[in-house]
């Protein structure tokens, strides 16, 4: 079955876009009523999905189909950002705990030193 001939007439989502063009604070809503007294039949869902499709080509009712930055944090930033400082403050606890069993800053370094030198060799 072959491809059906386009009515005869006047095509409706260039006159979608041309009322939305001239009225750009015009809802989809206002533009089925301004076209109906010229005597075309739209629905509101066939220009929202009109002036969607505009708007991702990059017609003169569009932004040219370019996506704008999102601002803010990333998604799980927050998240990673606690468990850092989770971690940095159990470090800041255990490095107070190493202090005051060995007396002195001299003496904790030392017990660094040994338990490095442990591990390592």
């Amino acid at each position: 079955m072959g491809k059906k001939k386009a009515a005869e007439g006047p095509n409706k989502s260039e006159l979608i876009r041309a009322y939305k063009a001239e009225n750009p604070n015009a809802k989809p809503k206002e533009i089925v009523e301004a076209l109906g007294k010229q005597g075309i039949t739209v629905t509101p869902q066939t220009v929202s999905t009109v002036l969607t499709n505009a708007k991702k080509k990059g017609d003169a009712v569009g932004n040219g189909g370019k996506q704008g930055k999102r601002r803010g944090r990333k998604p799980n930033a927050t998240a990673n950002v606690a468990a850092d400082l989770g971690n940095a403050l159990e470090a800041v606890i255990a490095a107070g705990r190493l202090l005051r069993a060995a007396g002195s800053a001299e003496q904790a370094k030392a017990i660094i030193d040994r338990l490095g030198q442990e591990t390592h060799g």
